[in-house]
């Protein structure tokens, strides 16, 4: 357990190239060994390329998010109930049950996969930049990708927005600058939907996010393994 700055400082930033990110092994199966958090090496560099921030991948899923919902909803739910239990698959345990919720969510993403391989629509989301991806993303591995962006935005997300919340109203004159430099993209834009070029347009905005993100405490806390033997003396 390392819980000063300077060791944060050193797993974190100044030796980070030999650690990775770890989690317990209940996480790793639900989410899918798969998935970007769990990959090292060209798989990942390969990942990050796809996952490359695109106002065109905003969305997981465009229309077939309508359809299928409250089944993702309903199974993730139960899914986000087992990543810290005990990976051991008995029948009716809290491991069992989300498991069994994980494999409904690979099965409805086959579905939604298999169905768009077939009336080739044109959708612009994040499911279809893997599944246009040239190099080829089998099935198993754009499911477990789509599950761990699930995973990953959904409490990060909310957590964020609540730290911003909080700091807002404690710098009165910061949350007048957003709320005018909004107005004025409001006024200034004719449809309704926002686009990749009014948040070029949002510099106070972006600021107050990236100073969120760096002061805040978005996850509680984090683990991180060693790849190969390394040294670090306490000053």
């Amino acid at each position: 357990m390392m819980s000063s700055p300077e060791a944060a400082k050193f797993v974190l930033l100044t030796k980070s190239h030999i650690f990775k990110p770890t989690f317990p092994a209940s996480k790793e199966r639900m989410l899918g060994k798969q998935a970007i958090f769990f990959s090292r090496g060209q798989y990942h560099a390969k990942l990050r390329k796809l996952y490359a921030f695109n106002v065109a991948l905003l969305s997981i899923f465009e229309e077939d998010q309508v359809v299928y919902r409250e089944d993702l909803k309903r199974c993730y739910y139960v899914l986000e109930k087992g990543y810290n239990s005990m990976a051991i698959n008995l029948p009716d345990t809290l491991f069992n049950k989300s498991m069994k919720a994980r494999n409904e969510i690979a099965r409805i993403l086959a579905e939604i996969i298999s169905t768009r391989r077939q009336m080739k629509p044109d959708c612009n989301d994040l499911l279809q930049s893997f599944m246009s991806d040239k190099e080829g993303l089998t099935d198993e591995q754009i499911a477990d990708n789509i599950i761990g962006v699930i995973f990953a935005a959904r409490d990060t997300t909310a957590s964020a927005l609540t730290w911003i919340i909080k700091y807002l109203g404690e710098n009165p004159s910061v949350l007048q600058a957003i709320t005018e430099e909004q107005e004025a993209i409001m006024r200034g834009k004719e449809e309704q939907k926002l686009s990749w070029e009014a948040t070029k347009k949002m510099p106070i905005t972006s600021m107050v996010i990236q100073k969120t993100l760096r002061v805040a405490s978005i996850l509680s806390f984090t683990f991180r393994e060693a790849v190969e033997d390394v040294e670090y003396e306490v000053t």
